[in-house]
């Protein structure tokens, strides 16, 4: 998940766009290239880079790697024929939840029904909104979300895995360990083994 503005906008308007990560493998790659990058750069950020000190180099190195992964978005959007343009059509109290979503610690996340509080829904209204335009509740797509990071993070991080257990939101190290193998039918140290780069 990335998310951006560019300052002196006109007008700033999250554009929320999902694509499946396997149909358009250089995207991924972009994506990862760049959040590694980030992560080196930047150590112990984990939302908002803005006013984050950067030397000249770093400055180079992140504006190289965020110009390749544009290109690869634009590349997507035009084989996909999605909009570049904000999306009128899609509701504006969608769009906020989804904003607040991406903001999310994946420790302490907002159920749903305070979500759909926070722009004047039901918990089921927000469900079927989230379900007709992403084929998902946003209960499900921070889910996802938190599956996604786990195997980001076992695979790439190095980081013991007790600590990626507490970062992720886990009780225990046995409980991420449990939940990972039924997630991906693997132990964490057996995939960060054969996926490790």
């Amino acid at each position: 998940s990335i998310s951006f503005r560019i300052q002196g906008a006109e007008t700033p308007h999250h554009v929320p766009v999902i694509v499946r990560s396997a149909a358009h493998p250089a995207l991924e790659r972009a994506a990862r290239k760049m959040i590694i990058l980030l992560e080196n750069v930047l150590p112990g950020v984990k939302t908002g880079i803005q006013d984050q000190p950067l030397t000249q180099l770093e400055f180079c190195q992140v504006s190289s790697r965020f110009a390749r992964w544009m290109e690869e978005y634009f590349k997507v959007c035009a084989l996909t024929g999605l909009s570049t343009k904000p999306q009128q059509h899609l509701d504006d109290r969608v769009v906020r939840v989804l904003e607040k979503l991406s903001l999310q610690s994946l420790v302490q996340s907002a159920p749903t029904a305070t979500l759909a509080q926070s722009v004047g829904l039901t918990a089921g209204h927000l469900d079927r909104l989230f379900v007709r335009e992403f084929g998902a509740t946003p209960r499900r797509m921070r889910e996802n979300r938190r599956r996604e990071e786990a195997r980001q993070r076992v695979a790439h991080s190095g980081s013991p895995f007790k600590q990626l257990a507490y970062e992720l939101g886990f009780s225990s190290p046995a409980h991420f360990s449990n939940w990972f193998r039924r997630c991906f039918k693997t132990s964490p140290r057996a995939y960060r083994c054969q996926h490790s780069t």
